[in-house]
């Protein structure tokens, strides 16, 4: 079992397949344990940020898109 795996199962245990009814059941979750508002960050580029991380587009964009609330 990875990290993510070890993460969602005591939230839903063994029928932790990516279906829509597991994604209600996880959002349920979140919403009764996340405090409001948080800061997401994540190991890998968000998709939009892939035409900053090729180069081209302006930097303040970028810094500015990634600290919105």
């Amino acid at each position: 079992m990875d990290k993510s795996e070890q993460r969602i199962h005591p939230v839903l245990g063994d029928d932790n397949e990516r279906t829509p009814k597991n994604a209600r059941r996880y959002l349920v979750h979140l919403k009764k344990h996340l405090s409001l508002p948080l800061r997401v960050t994540g190991i890998e580029d968000f998709p939009w940020e892939e035409p900053f991380g090729l180069g081209g587009w302006d930097r303040n964009e970028h810094e500015s898109n990634r600290v919105r609330t």
